[in-house]
């Protein structure tokens, strides 16, 4: 099962909750050396994925962060 940290936020104030909200994420649980991060970037959710340290770009135009979570446990 695969699951999000988050690692970036946009918004005012100090704290993470409130007026903040995340919009990029580390992916847990991938095979070993497998790598991957979820983030929002020009209004739609992205994936990257690294391979044994080969990163490849950004891709994907999913429409939240579940979405491109689900598109990488397939």
């Amino acid at each position: 099962m695969l699951t999000l940290r988050a690692y970036m936020w946009v918004g005012e104030g100090p704290r993470h909750d409130g007026n903040r909200r995340a919009i990029a994420f580390d992916v847990f649980g991938l095979a070993e050396g497998r790598q991957a991060w979820i983030a929002n970037m020009h209004y739609r959710w992205q994936i990257l994925r690294a391979d044994n340290g080969v990163y490849g770009g950004w891709s994907g135009e999913h429409r939240s962060k579940e979405e491109a979570l689900a598109a990488l446990e397939k």
